[in-house]
């Protein structure tokens, strides 16, 4: 197969990932039956290259492991050490995408969720935050029956519960507080498909230097913000419901408190949006919240109204 050189250069840190350490020997046979190799061995100043390659376009330093005798490679601790990273989002996504281009015989057996609203504005935004332009947007919210066109600074987007959303500075809250005096929340979420129109203008902006993505969102789960304080959350997992959220936790603050032959109770610190909520009733009868108070009503007045639904 003839793939890109960064296919390469993921195929390269991907086998590196799985097996830990090799010797250059170990990696040219590997590579011989990859699908890339087409079952020639890599060259030693071919890998030598990869690996500088690696090295400038992703920021991953591949070096020899002086823990162990003899040449073997490995990834450097702090070359993948953030799992929330761009970096690494892409090289789990990519070499998925390696292996099924690189065997056909894998085509028609792996399946991947769709993201319907990337497919028309992702670029453009990419773009727009890439040269720090102002763009203008023409929104339609599902609740509204007309359309609003106003102008934002992209600041950064995010993808959850197979929907693409753009967080911006949008410019008018900004004039709405400095005329009204007002303190708005001038960051706002918008989801990419509801978006009718966007341009980008030739206006620039600079982002603001206190702002950051990883604050903004902290204690939050899914794409809801909110400036609530965080709240020690106590939720009993039945069933499989145990399984499930220990190996796939809701929050990255998730711990466990106790557990027994029948259920485990689990502790973090998050912010209750709807999100939460959602994310709370999509387990169904296998969990409960156990505190805070005003959290489990909200849970009990959500289970009065589905009853009300399934009681007509």
């Amino acid at each position: 197969m003839a793939g890109t050189q960064f296919a390469k250069y993921v195929w390269l840190v991907d086998i590196l990932r799985q097996y830990k350490r090799l010797t250059y020997k170990q990696i040219s046979e590997k590579w011989k039956y990859s699908g890339f190799g087409n079952e020639e061995k890599l060259s030693l100043r071919t890998f030598h290259n990869f690996k500088n390659g690696i090295a400038d376009a992703l920021g991953i330093d591949i070096e020899i492991d002086k823990s162990v005798k003899g040449y073997y490679y490995h990834i450097a601790e702090s070359s993948l050490d953030d799992k929330k990273s761009v970096r690494s989002w892409v090289m789990d996504s990519y070499s998925v995408l390696n292996q099924v281009m690189a065997d056909k015989q894998l085509e028609n057996r792996v399946q991947f969720e769709k993201i319907p609203s990337g497919n028309t504005w992702l670029t453009a935004f990419m773009q727009a935050m890439r040269e720090n332009k102002v763009v203008k947007i023409t929104y339609k919210k599902f609740s509204d029956d007309v359309e609003k066109t106003f102008e934002a600074e992209p600041y950064f987007m995010k993808v959850a519960n197979r929907r693409w959303y753009v967080i911006v500075r949008a410019l008018h809250y900004v004039e709405k507080n400095k005329q009204n005096k007002t303190h708005d929340d001038e960051i706002r979420v918008y989801a990419l498909d509801r978006i009718v129109d966007l341009e980008i203008t030739d206006r620039t902006f600079k982002m603001d230097k206190d702002f950051d993505a990883e604050k903004f969102y902290d204690g939050c789960l899914g794409v809801m913000h909110t400036k609530d304080p965080k709240q020690r959350v106590l939720i009993k997992a039945y069933g499989g419901a145990r399984n499930y959220m220990e190996t796939l936790p809701f929050h990255e603050s998730q711990k466990i408190v106790s557990s027994d032959g029948e259920s485990t109770v689990f502790e973090m610190n998050v912010k209750v949006t709807n999100d939460f909520l959602q994310l709370v009733m999509m387990q169904g009868d296998m969990i409960e919240v156990l505190e805070p108070a005003s959290v489990r009503e909200q849970m009990k007045n959500l289970a009065k109204t589905l009853m009300k639904y399934y009681d007509k």
